[in-house]
Order: C-alpha cells, then sequence, then structure tokens
C-alpha cells in the first residue's frame, strides 16, 4: 500500500499511523506491517500475506466487519492512495556469506523499479539472474532482492532492492558495485524504463501481530 503524504503533513500522518497501529492491536489485528517513508514523502506499507489470496480475502474481511477501521484520520493526511501486490522472487536473491548489512538491519534501501516490454519474462530472469550471479563471482558483500509486481502498478515490472545502513552507507559502496551490475546487464533489451526511490526504514510504524 502506497500513500502521498499532503506537504507538511507527515507529522500528522505519523501520529494517524500511530493511532491505526493501537486499533490494530486493540483489535488482534494478524497481520505484520512494515513501513518505508521515500524522499518525496511516499509512504510505502508492506503487508505481509504468507497465505497469499486467502489472506487478502481473509484482511479484506477483517476490515469489513469493522465498519471506519479505527477511525485513524489517515485519509484526511494524504492525496491519495494505491495498491501494488508483488510477489518476491528469492531464485533471482543476492544474499552475501558477510553481508555489509543483516537483513533487517539497514535504515536505507535504494530500489530500482524496471519496466518490462510484453514477452520478456525469460529475457529479464536470465539478466536479473546473470546480475546476482556477478555480485557473488566478484565477492560482493551488498544483498539484492527481487520483486514482480502481481497486481496494480503501471505494467509488467520487476523491483531490485539493495538495503544498507543509512543513505551515506549506499553511496559510498554504489560504485564498487555498479561496474560490475552494468557489465551483466549489458545487451539487456527486456526494459523499457526505470524508476529509483530512495526508502526510509521507519521501524517505530510498524505494526507486529501478537506485539
Amino acid at each position: 500500500m502506497y500513500m502521498q503524504i499532503k506537504p507538511g503533513e507527515v507529522s500528522a500522518w505519523e501520529e494517524a499511523r500511530q493511532r491505526a497501529i493501537e486499533y490494530r492491536e486493540s483489535e488482534d489485528y494478524p497481520w505484520n506491517e512494515t513501513v518505508w517513508i521515500s524522499e518525496t514523502n511516499v509512504a510505502r506499507i508492506g503487508i505481509a500475506l504468507p497465505n497469499g489470496w486467502s489472506d487478502m480475502a481473509a484482511r479484506t474481511e477483517w476490515f469489513d466487519a469493522r465498519p471506519g477501521g479505527g477511525n485513524s484520520g489517515i485519509p484526511d493526511t494524504v492525496n491519495r492512495f494505491w495498491r501494488e501486490i508483488s510477489a518476491p522472487m528469492p531464485e533471482l536473491f543476492y544474499r552475501p556469506d558477510n553481508p555489509r548489512v543483516a537483513q533487517g538491519e539497514g535504515m536505507f534501501t535504494h530500489q530500482i523499479k524496471i519496466y518490462a516490454r510484453p514477452g520478456t519474462r525469460q529475457a529479464a530472469m536470465e539478466s536479473m539472474a546473470g546480475v546476482s550471479a556477478a555480485l557473488r563471482a566478484a565477492g560482493s558483500d551488498q544483498p539484492r532482492f527481487v520483486a514482480r509486481t502481481v497486481l496494480g502498478g503501471s505494467g509488467n515490472a520487476y523491483s531490485v532492492f539493495y538495503p544498507a545502513l543509512d543513505a551515506a552507507d549506499y553511496y559510498e559502496h554504489r560504485e564498487e558495485n555498479r561496474s560490475v551490475i552494468q557489465g551483466a546487464l549489458s545487451g539487456n533489451s527486456f526494459s523499457v524504463r526505470t524508476e529509483r526511490t530512495n526508502w526510509r526504514s521507519r521501524p517505530d510504524l510498524n505494526y507486529s501481530a501478537g506485539d
């Protein structure tokens, strides 16, 4: 779930999000939520749905049974909402033996969203697998995660995530990986365009079921 926070309303949105967390806690909401905010004040709430589509249906039923959803006030602080459903592609991940940042510890993530041409899924898979293989061969300590957009968004797309301790850590090490990645992507013909987003983790606004 994505929300474009209104100008000057970040603090109000954070307060509303805290009220939403309190409501979830009081009602035993059963799904974990993780929050990031971009440099352009887009809030991204990742909702873990381990049972896939059945969890989606169950979550809809959960909110339908609670009209108003606690009236947190979030809608008053945003210009628009939109949703995307993504599926992780672990076969394309790169998990170094000694990662520079352990999973869950990074406070910054650089996302590259790649929009693919129709009919190029196999080429996209091979190209992205090649990047992970090249990072492994180079002994890179930069983790890399990949997801595919299943529903929503603007067409056939893949997202590549590079976690880091913070923005300074990411940019300090970006150049040493760039030549490896660009070499692996040479000859790429599957992408139409790319979008880059920097996300700052907000663990204070996460929700963990059962906490």
